[in-house]
């Protein structure tokens, strides 16, 4: 695995028109770091907790005796007493502690896209297995309900983080799928958004080139009574529309922001509705 730098980004204009880039990381340092391996550091714990949930999973798969946990509140963070001595079956970290390893995910595929490393990606496999692993078979992936108890999962979305981690899993997923064409985590992660919930409201935010084919079928699936797209390209704006209304959605607002003065670019946002929906919702 070669020692370069590369970028977990999110591509943006500033007003001048100048590209900008953030959060430069090291990719054998981070992998180090969410495994708890970097001497000093205080543990991410990440890939701990995944391991320990799916040693959870392929015990409720294989034992008829499984007996998942009863919820437990154990604060904002958890920590063991002993740091050098962790208990073998406890959620540790804070409640968003999974997305550590989404947007270390995402930031290896934005570097494989530009500097392609076998190794690299091989050890990104092996961590996506991880994770993977500890999927519910109703598609559920949140480590602090899946060791905590999984009778409080979605009970407060205000304050536990589960949109939050959902949010970087998807996006660590679309851009490793970007990169390498697997879509094993992808499937993982919209696995998790459906899990036979009906979504009133999905807001996309996709960059210049818009929404896959891949995320247009996941929508459709998904089948919410309302989209909300922001997008900063009109043009590829226009083609999702009309993707989107072939898939029995129809088109209510669109709104023009000039966020960008001085500059050819201007942010769109439109509401795309399905079925009777009351237009003061909008």
């Amino acid at each position: 695995m070669q020692n370069y730098l590369f970028v977990h980004f999110r591509e943006k204009t500033s007003p001048d028109g100048e590209q900008v880039y953030f959060a430069i990381s090291r990719d054998g340092f981070q992998w180090e770091a969410l495994n708890d391996r970097v001497p000093d550091a205080e543990p991410s714990w990440a890939i701990r907790n995944f391991r320990l949930a799916g040693k959870m999973m392929a015990q409720q798969r294989d034992s008829a005796q499984y007996v998942p946990p009863k919820y437990t509140y154990r604060g904002f963070q958890a920590l063991p007493e002993d740091i050098n001595n962790p208990e073998d079956d406890k959620f540790y970290g804070f409640l968003f502690q999974d997305s550590d390893f989404s947007k270390w995910i995402e930031a290896v595929g934005y570097s494989l896209t530009q500097h392609p490393d076998p190794e690299l990606e091989q050890i990104a496999d092996g961590a996506i297995d991880v994770v993977c692993a500890a999927q519910t078979p109703e598609g559920y992936l949140d480590t602090y309900y899946i060791i905590n108890g999984m009778d409080a999962a979605l009970t407060n979305l205000r304050d536990n983080h589960e949109l939050y981690c959902l949010g970087h899993l998807l996006e660590g997923a679309v851009a490793y799928y970007q990169a390498t064409g697997k879509n094993e985590l992808l499937r993982a992660a919209a696995r998790f958004a459906e899990e036979g919930r009906q979504f009133d409201v999905i807001v996309v935010d996709p960059p210049r080139k818009g929404l896959n084919a891949d995320t247009i079928e996941a929508l459709h699936r998904m089948d919410p009574r309302r989209i909300v797209y922001v997008s900063c390209d009109p043009a590829t704006l226009a083609r999702d529309v009309a993707l989107l209304k072939e898939r029995g959605y129809v088109l209510k607002n669109a709104m023009a922001a000039d966020l960008f003065p001085r500059c050819a670019h201007v942010e769109s946002v439109v509401t795309l509705s399905k079925g009777e929906v009351d237009c003061s919702e909008d």
